[in-house]
């Protein structure tokens, strides 16, 4: 059968026109509740799907570690469709690219978290937001907690899940079980001394030996302890630098770190993991449908993520531009001026500070810290 020219170059002009359509990226969509800003391209329901999980979370940890929802800051959610489209926006490891598809990074005035579509409901990849969003709680109480309890909390909670009604939490990582049986339990002594700023997180193995430890030591506290002389033990200050752990464990814990060491190791071998399942009260999560995103928001919120990565140069662009669109968010002029400040360009910082101000910030730290370069600028 032949074909015209005509109707051929017709044919291509018709798939040349689709393939530009297909081509064509899809628009962002955002649902939004009190805590959280959700952004993804095209899928509503996935959007809808994590500000529900998120919400739940915050709901859940609540109950252990209470806060004022006031005292949390706002958190840019972004779910990328493909690696390619995250890959600008990864956490970097020794200046490369981690090999995790997904975060959440508590900010001074907001948070990031970003995650790569097809690595988004990996276990790996939910327990690491998990815990970043229980470190995002702790850090809103405004009480420095121990080092160990902070990040073991954070590491059971990460094996949240739940439902309208309950939520579960204290699942086995199999991961820390498997180091802790091969290396060893962690002497209590290295835990409970651990001070903020002190380990060396270049270590790969002592930072690993403080988290596996860390989370052995809240379980057993959460699930195992009732069958020691640690039950009902009494609070005690371990943020104080200097104290004996001897000391610390006995008050705390009824026992000597020798003991305290005895008992995870036979909690350890024993494998009595608990997962608990408690109700989920009910609070209203407060999702708002889901709409198109304004260009605004969407720079705003990748320049949050640059900053979660430690990216600032890179993510100026984005909040210059946003605050260019919504000259009104005083929340983009202090996400803006903090950023200036950490690049030392300090009167881009005190400009932007002036900003967030008029459009009416009430944030004590932009308030100090315009305070300080408006009393240097004179």
């Amino acid at each position: 059968m032949k074909t015209s020219f005509k109707a051929m170059l017709g044919a291509f002009g018709l798939l040349t026109v689709v393939s530009f359509c297909a081509a064509k990226p899809l628009e962002w969509i955002v649902v939004k509740t009190p805590h959280f800003s959700v952004f993804t391209q095209g899928n509503a329901r996935e959007a809808q799907a994590w500000a529900t999980d998120l919400e739940r979370f915050r709901i859940a940890l609540g109950q252990f570690l209470p806060v004022a929802p006031a005292r949390l800051t706002p958190v840019e959610v972004v779910i990328f469709p493909n690696g390619r489209q995250f890959a600008p926006y990864e956490q970097l490891e020794g200046g490369k690219p981690s090999a995790t598809a997904g975060y959440f990074v508590p900010l001074e005035v907001v948070g990031a978290m970003a995650l790569e579509r097809n690595g988004a409901n990996s276990d790996l990849v939910r327990r690491s937001i998990f815990q970043g969003a229980a470190y995002w709680i702790s850090a809103a109480r405004g009480e420095v907690l121990p080092y160990w309890l902070e990040a073991g909390m954070a590491r059971v909670f990460s094996t949240f899940t739940a439902d309208a009604k309950t939520f579960t939490v204290g699942d086995e990582i199999e991961s820390d079980v498997r180091y802790l049986r091969v290396d060893g339990v962690p002497d209590p002594r290295f835990l409970l001394s651990a001070q903020r700023g002190k380990i060396d997180f270049e270590d790969p193995k002592q930072t690993r030996r403080f988290y596996t430890g860390s989370w052995l030591l809240v379980h057993w506290l959460t699930f195992g302890a009732k069958e020691t002389a640690a039950h009902g033990a009494q609070p005690v200050d371990f943020t104080k630098p200097g104290q004996d752990p001897d000391d610390l464990s006995r008050a705390a814990f009824g026992a000597d770190c020798a003991t305290l060491r005895q008992w995870l190791r036979d909690y350890l071998l024993g494998g009595r993991y608990k997962r608990a399942r408690l109700p989920l009260p009910a609070e209203p999560l407060g999702l708002a449908a889901p709409r198109k995103a304004t260009e605004a928001e969407v720079e705003y919120a990748l320049g949050v993520l640059l900053l979660g990565v430690q990216r600032p140069q890179e993510g100026l662009p984005h909040l210059i531009r946003a605050t260019e669109l919504d000259t009104k968010s005083a929340l983009g002029w202090e996400t803006l001026g903090l950023a200036q400040l950490n690049l030392n360009h300090r009167p881009e910082a005190l400009a932007a500070f002036d900003h967030a101000i008029e459009a009416g910030s009430m944030n004590q730290k932009v308030w100090a810290a315009r305070a300080v370069l408006q009393r240097e600028k004179h």
